[in-house]
């Protein structure tokens, strides 16, 4: 009776192993484990509905083995159907082998890690007819088996560690017309907890109302509204037709078409067509209320000059091409003169221009020399102030980038410096002022009233006055003298100063 349920069994499993199609390529996924407790076999797949065909049919479920990825290196599913046994394997030869001999190949089973994050240790029972393999990631199930006499076969493949399952919502967008059509209706799966932001679309016909994008945060299923004005009816328009036509009033160039407003105006210009001449004026204007056609009459031209190319290249000094060069279609016989041109960075050697005569294809070439890297420079200002405020002297420099510079005071009349005669920057980053002050110097005007006779008739106290200001003095009277003279001096104060009165004696 055993034999009978074994053969059953066994029957049942390679009905199923011929059934199972691997036509695609294993997702990341829980591998399932299964041992059939007659053959000794354990089973690995990653398809729920082959797990659980095989439980009906007498296999035990034992949980998940591992969690496989949903790339990287691919592992082998075969089955024996003599025998009733499946193997995994990653290596192609040893599949292959296994192929030659009989066994069936059911495609790639799952992936292995190429990160080689969880070990898959393989173990092989000799005594075993079927179920000679075991794949575990418990390697104390794997000591156990080798205790028992099962052979070390190191590690098969690699699976991964499960991340925790990630909550998502539905956010809807719907872009509504004022006519309460839905323009489109879109869906898209947002993990729990992050924000959203869509975007409006542009629809013909409609104008949308409000800001042209919304953002939520998903923390359920939202929906996100996009409204739009439905536009006016469209102006009512007509086709003008441009015509390039020759003599004979066949077509030339191809016609060119506009759609223009019912009432307005179109102004064509004519092309200029390689061998031919325009006849008449080169544009036309129409005033569009219908479809309108506006012709352009050309004359063939007379055959064609002979004329060759002069080509005009900008190189530097090794020959290299450093602007792109410049082509010239010229009348042969005919002299051509070209200009260098100025190129940011390069410095040209030899002439500005060159001719040549056209005879032939020809090429002119201008050389430049590469110019050396410039040099960044800032401002130093450096300004003389008074302390009347007069700005006495103002004056700049251009100092390279990271110098030192260093300002010397000078010398003003009426004037006297306030502070260091020298200022100095360690380092010029930046456009800077140095200012030197200067205080404005005060002389003492000394009134003298003299006798003409030499007698010093008296002389007033010294007055301190700032240096270009101007001061009166005033003549006095002396009993037995009489003033020569005028009775007031005024005096612009350019230093110390004596203003004299003379007095005659009576």
């Amino acid at each position: 009776m055993k034999k009978v349920k074994l053969f059953v069994f066994l029957v049942l499993s390679l009905c199923f192993s011929v059934l199972v199609v691997f036509g695609e390529e294993a997702h990341a996924a829980d591998m399932y484990r299964l041992y059939n407790p007659n053959s000794g076999e354990h089973f690995y797949t990653a398809t729920a509905s082959e797990k659980n065909h095989l439980v009906k049919v007498g296999w035990k479920y034992e949980g998940i083995g591992w969690i496989a990825p949903s790339s990287g290196n691919a592992v082998y599913r075969l089955y024996n159907p003599n025998a009733g046994d499946h193997h995994y394997t990653m290596n192609a030869g040893e599949k292959n082998n296994l192929v030659k001999v009989g066994w069936k190949y059911e495609g790639i089973g799952w992936y292995s890690d190429i990160k080689k994050a969880v070990p898959l240790y393989r173990a092989y029972n000799p005594n075993a007819k079927a179920g000679s393999h075991n794949y575990t990631v418990n390697y104390a199930e794997q000591k156990n088996l080798l205790r028992v006499g099962w052979r070390d076969e190191g590690i098969a493949w690699y699976g991964i560690n499960k991340s925790a399952p990630v909550t998502k919502y539905s956010v809807t967008v719907k872009h509504v017309g004022s006519d309460g059509k839905e323009l489109k209706k879109s869906t898209a799966s947002v993990e729990k907890g992050k924000s959203y932001t869509a975007k409006a679309e542009s629809f013909s016909g409609y104008t949308l109302k409000g800001s042209s994008s919304q953002t939520v945060t998903v923390n359920g299923n939202k929906t996100i509204t996009f409204n739009y004005t439905k536009n006016a009816a469209p102006v009512t328009k007509y086709t003008v037709t441009v015509k390039y036509v020759d003599s004979s009033g066949k077509e030339i160039e191809k016609a060119v078409t506009a759609s223009v407003e019912k009432g307005k105006t179109y102004k064509a210009t004519a092309k200029s067509i390689s061998g031919y001449t325009l006849k008449g004026n080169d544009s036309q204007t129409v005033t569009v209320d219908g479809n309108k056609t506006i012709t352009f009459t050309y004359t063939k031209n007379a055959a064609p000059v002979t004329k060759y190319t002069v080509t005009v290249k900008y190189v530097d000094s090794s020959g290299k091409e450093i602007e792109k060069g410049v082509t010239a279609s010229v009348e042969k016989g005919k002299t051509y003169k070209a200009t260098a041109k100025s190129i940011s960075g390069y410095t040209l050697k030899g002439n500005d221009s060159q001719t040549v005569t056209v005879d032939g294809n020809k090429t002119i070439t201008f050389t430049y020399t590469k110019n050396a890297a410039p040099v960044t420079k800032y401002t130093v200002t450096i300004k003389h102030v008074g302390s009347d405020g007069k700005e006495l002297k103002k004056a700049t420099v251009n100092v390279e980038k990271g110098k030192p510079y260093t300002a010397k005071a000078e010398t003003f009349t009426g004037y006297t410096l306030n502070g260091n005669n020298a200022q100095t920057i360690s380092a010029v980053n930046a456009d800077q002022t140095l200012t030197f002050n200067y205080n404005l110097n005060k002389y003492n005007v000394t009134v003298v009233h003299k006798g003409s006779n030499g007698k010093t008739l008296e002389t007033e106290k010294a007055v301190s006055v700032e240096y270009g200001k101007e001061h009166t003095a005033k003549s006095k009277t002396f009993t037995g003298y009489t003033l020569s003279g005028n009775s007031s001096q005024k005096v612009t104060v350019k230093g110390a100063t004596t203003i004299t009165f003379t007095y005659n004696p009576n």
